[in-house]
């Protein structure tokens, strides 16, 4: 070991407690710009003030920017009762001129007795001095990268990580059928982010979001998943798929998540189809059968009562794409996808790209549900 020189070795001496000094003033700086932060965010989310919320937001990923945008817009029109956003210890420096805190959100929905609340390693920055304005850049991630995506999950989540080696090698594959059977590329590669529990999902999309989920995806967002432990093989392949199929469907047109609920769902299942674990018969046969068909208007609304039916929206909506492929081909089908994702109504879609009236055509795949009978080919 080479000596230290005596010069070298005092002026380090002197400079010691001003580095400490240093570097306990940042962690200062730093528990308060996310204490600061936390407060008006959950000052924000109490008002409803979905503009004052993304405020806080750190917005350089896209995804995450997305994601937040419409996770603050539903407050707007599903607003909580009470929140408490708060830090539950001092913020430590990471990579990347981030800190990471450990935090914990709770909330109160209108009408329950019970509090919900989610908790996790959260990001923050400071944009510029570090006693100025900290923004709020979600969870702390693990990367995986693979062919054409990029995977999240918590550190230190071993079913996550399982899913992660898995769906990197995999992906590839899925997202060619998807794009194939749809016509369509994915403008940029999918992000998809395992989740560490069913709460953390549900409130990754809102605080107003409680129904059960295994995975997830709007326009401009991450694919979401549930990480689930040995949850490796087809039926994971199906669920991603089925994501990927909402993805691809999203880059038809703007327009394309205000087509009807169970549009959207059935171009899903259709395109998570082959990598069912054996074929999948028609639910609406049976559902035919027992008479308990829903009117399609009664499916449309994601929001509205369709959430009532939300399992008539996935088996119908899955036969109806089935039997629009079967009967006028897979690229009149996408056609009529399209035409909904550029702005047209449903009857605009059937009318212009089939030629016939949603009323004429619903009654034609009801009345080929109850004879069983596979569709004649052509148009009518």
């Amino acid at each position: 070991m080479k000596a230290v020189p005596a010069c070298l070795l005092v002026l380090c001496l002197l400079l010691a407690p001003s580095l400490a000094a240093d570097t306990g003033s940042g962690a200062a700086l730093a528990e308060a710009g996310v204490r600061r932060t936390l407060a008006a965010m959950e000052s924000a989310v109490i008002r409803a003030d979905s503009g004052a919320y993304m405020a806080l937001v750190d917005t350089a990923d896209p995804f995450f920017a997305q994601e937040q945008r419409m996770w603050a817009r539903d407050l707007r029109t599903r607003p909580v009762a009470s929140a408490a956003f708060v830090a539950r210890s001092t913020p430590e420096p990471h990579a990347g001129g981030f800190w990471r805190a450990p935090v914990t959100l709770s909330w109160m929905l209108p009408g329950e007795d019970r509090e919900r609340s989610v908790s996790y390693d959260a990001l923050f920055r400071p944009l510029g001095l570090k006693d100025g304005v900290w923004v709020y850049a979600g969870r702390e991630w693990d990367l995986r990268e693979g062919a054409g995506v990029r995977i999240l999950l918590e550190p230190g989540d071993d079913r996550a990580a399982e899913m992660a080696d898995y769906l990197a090698d995999r992906v590839g594959e899925l997202r060619a059928s998807v794009e194939t059977e749809l016509d369509q590329q994915l403008s940029t590669d999918p992000v998809i982010k395992i989740y560490p529990d069913m709460a953390s999902l549900q409130k990754s999309i809102a605080l107003s979001y409680t129904d059960p989920l295994g995975g997830w995806n709007e326009p401009g967002e991450s694919i979401k998943l549930l990480g689930r432990r040995g949850f490796v093989g087809p039926r994971l392949d199906t669920i991603v798929a089925h994501e990927l199929g909402h993805a691809v469907s999203f880059e038809y047109g703007p327009a394309m998540i205000e087509a009807p609920w169970w549009a959207l769902e059935g171009i899903a299942e259709i395109a998570a189809d082959p990598f069912r674990p054996r074929a999948r018969p028609d639910g609406a046969i049976a559902m035919a059968e027992r008479g308990a068909l829903m009117p399609f208007e009664a499916l449309a609304d994601f929001r509205g009562e369709a959430m009532n039916h939300m399992r008539a929206v996935y088996t119908q909506g899955r036969s109806m794409l089935a039997y629009l492929g079967e009967r006028f081909g897979r690229d009149r089908r996408n056609a009529w996808l399209r035409a909904m994702a550029a702005g047209g109504t449903l009857e605009a879609a059937t009318k212009g790209v089939l030629g016939m009236t949603f009323e004429q055509l619903d009654a034609d795949w009801r009345a080929g549900l109850a004879s069983e009978d596979e569709p004649d080919a052509g148009t009518p």
